[in-house]
């Protein structure tokens, strides 16, 4: 008798991912990586809700404070700068009234730009406080996606505490490069991204130091400019859209930046540094 074929499940038949570790040491296709994490994301859309709205439940109360940080400074540094520069340039006109004339003119012009230099450090705060929880929100993601656990609403409280000194210093040295880059005419601030981008998730999933995980992530993109480039702008734009799409547009943003992570430097003890 001649063997029947084995019948595959449609569903199985045309799935265009899989869920387990992955070794690294790739330079994934963007078109293929995007139709990956697509695919995935789409079959599990409901644990990847679930993980943004715990995150969301985070975010807004720090958002909310932080605005309200923002407004303070902004008031009192623009008021306080004008009054101490008319202040010390009354002091000064006794001494040269075209010097304190100057320096009243210095303290209203200052006035006028310290609300921009106060988004710096709000900024700054904002994603510190933040970084615990998005550490803990990429290892969810990335043991959901090598089939281990699957998402849900703890995904970013469960680890929160893991690493915390190396997130927070990362946090703290890309949230201070994209404040100054926000202060020089925006466009030095994409760059971060682009430079340092994975960074973050190398500490979080590979519990790599910060200095070495800087260092290592300006490494490989040096080593290889184009591919970081592309995925950089890529990740840039699709952040954009995402604020449309509220929890998934985000979710799916991470879900990306992820699975690229993981095809790069990989799922092993150490991270993977070196192409094929």
């Amino acid at each position: 008798m001649d063997e029947q074929p084995v019948a595959v499940p449609v569903a199985q038949a045309e799935k265009k991912y899989q869920l387990g570790a992955v070794a690294g040491g790739e330079l994934p296709d963007l078109g293929a990586l995007f139709n990956e994490t697509l695919a995935e994301f789409m079959d599990h859309l409901g644990p990847y809700v679930l993980a943004a709205l715990g995150q969301f439940l985070v975010a807004v109360p720090v958002g909310i404070a932080m605005v309200v940080v923002l407004y303070v400074l902004m008031i009192f540094g623009m008021f306080g700068v004008m009054l101490g520069g008319f202040g010390l340039g009354a002091v000064l006109m006794q001494l040269s009234e075209g010097l304190g004339a100057i320096v009243m003119l210095l303290g209203y012009v200052a006035s006028i730009f310290s609300p921009l230099a106060s988004m710096v450090p709000v900024l700054v705060l904002t994603v510190v406080l933040l970084a615990p929880f998005n550490a803990s929100l990429v290892r969810a993601v990335a043991a959901h996606q090598r089939g281990e656990k699957v998402l849900d609403l703890s995904a970013a409280f469960s680890t929160v505490t893991q690493d915390l000194v190396s997130v927070v210093l990362v946090a703290l040295a890309v949230g201070t490069l994209v404040g100054v880059g926000l202060m020089l005419c925006f466009l030095p601030a994409m760059a971060v991204p682009l430079v340092i981008g994975f960074a973050s998730s190398m500490t979080a999933l590979h519990h790599v130091g910060a200095v070495r995980s800087l260092r290592d992530n300006v490494g490989h993109v040096l080593a290889h400019p184009t591919w970081h480039l592309t995925f950089g702008l890529v990740y840039i734009a699709l952040s954009m859209v995402a604020g449309y799409l509220p929890l998934i547009g985000s979710m799916f943003v991470v879900a990306l930046h992820v699975r690229a992570y993981r095809r790069v430097f990989g799922d092993g003890d150490t991270p993977v540094l070196t192409v094929g």
